[in-house]
């Protein structure tokens, strides 16, 4: 039998914290990006745990994750003019907490493998997707607001299945049911979270909606050979 444990903690500060804001310069009617350097410290801090059981029939798997962070966004952190193809990066706002746990079985001289993984995501947030650009009327060189976040809809536990079976060696079929019970939801994880079409009303007035969903309940089967 093996019974493992793991913890990792981490608290970074990072001085000059580099972060772009957007100007719109009326004049001219043309909008640039300026790349800052934040005064303050940029801080980021969590621990990451895991157990871990194996007898070689049966094995558990359970990890946990926190972290929280404080620092400026940038404005192209959101996806409200075009997105990637336009140069805009992207990034997901990881959940406070999330955890997972995976368990499972090994039959057949563990050529069969059966397992379940249930997924759990705390409060998440994702970075609004739209900001004005007119936060100063008299100002002919206006700036957009600081970027903020707003909080995502309650995210569900999501349960997978899968099975995997090594007919070879070197030779594996697997199948998969992700989102077992077919639940509706946002992945906190996924980029166009803050896409422009989160926005139902204008660049001046925005009504923000919360319907891209994640995929319901999905099969896979999938195979893999190693050489």
């Amino acid at each position: 039998d093996t019974l493992g444990f793991k913890m990792l903690y981490y608290d970074t500060k990072v001085k000059n914290y580099i972060y772009n804001r957007r100007y719109w310069q009326k004049a001219d009617d043309a909008i640039f990006l300026m790349q800052l350097n934040d005064d303050e410290k940029a801080k980021f801090h969590g621990v990451e745990l895991e157990f871990k059981y194996d007898t070689g029939f049966f094995y558990s798997i359970l990890s946990y994750t926190y972290q929280k962070s404080k620092h400026k966004f940038s404005d192209t952190e959101s996806l409200e003019f075009g997105g990637a193809q336009s140069g805009q990066s992207q990034f997901a706002q990881l959940p406070e907490h999330y955890a997972n746990l995976d368990m499972g079985v090994r039959l057949f001289e563990e050529k069969l493998t059966l397992g379940a993984l249930a997924k759990y995501t705390g409060k998440a947030k994702r970075i609004v997707p739209v900001g004005s650009l007119d936060d100063d009327p008299s100002n002919p060189d206006a700036m957009a607001p600081l970027k903020t976040t707003d909080e995502l809809p309650k995210i569900p536990t999501i349960v997978d299945l899968y099975a995997n079976y090594k007919i070879l060696k070197n030779f594996t079929i697997k199948a998969e049911v992700q989102n077992l019970f077919d639940k509706n939801y946002m992945d906190a994880l996924y980029s166009y979270n803050t896409g422009e079409n989160q926005n139902a009303g204008g660049l001046f007035d925005p009504i923000y909606i919360y319907n891209n969903s994640a995929r319901g309940r999905t099969f896979i089967v999938s195979f893999e050979y190693k050489y």
